[in-house]
């Protein structure tokens, strides 16, 4: 694929088809032509692509991880806001039960029948609000409890 130089004007074969400069050299002046940017918490001057800028422009720049860890403590006030599966108000069905997977384990038997296989995690009150309202029960004991078949027993 033939293709011109944006620095040198100069016409060349591209090895790949993301290549954009014919050396190096070229490459190198094009980085020359950075925007300067502050950064968000401590105001230094920072260099950044045109095109990253372009990608996120109302994003905060930072100069360093510390910056970027002081903004974050400053502007997200809880661990639960910095996960990535925290919703506003109640957590969701999924993060709920990896929160109960990973404090727990995976469940050994079924309060139930004392089966050993196919157990899983199940929700008692079914509000999924606490990790502590959760029994393991195997897929059977699991359905029927579901369908109040099996509430005596527990």
């Amino acid at each position: 694929m033939i293709k011109q130089c944006p620095i040198c004007r100069k016409s060349f074969k591209a090895i790949r088809a993301t290549n954009i400069f014919c050396s190096n050299p070229c490459k190198g002046k094009n980085r020359r032509n950075s925007v300067l940017l502050s950064c968000a918490i401590c105001r230094k001057q920072i260099k950044r692509w045109p095109s990253c800028v372009a990608r996120r422009p109302n994003s905060n720049v930072f100069c360093s991880i510390k910056c970027k860890g002081e903004h974050t403590r400053k502007y997200k006030t809880t661990t639960r806001e910095l996960s990535g599966r925290w919703t506003k108000g109640t957590p969701s069905y999924k993060a709920l039960h990896d929160r109960v997977r990973k404090k727990f384990g995976k469940p050994k038997k079924c309060l139930a029948c004392g089966s050993e296989e196919h157990v899983q995690w199940a929700n008692k009150s079914r509000q999924y609000i606490d990790e502590d309202d959760f029994i393991s029960l195997c897929a059977i004991c699991h359905s029927k409890y579901d369908r109040n078949m099996l509430q005596s027993k527990i």
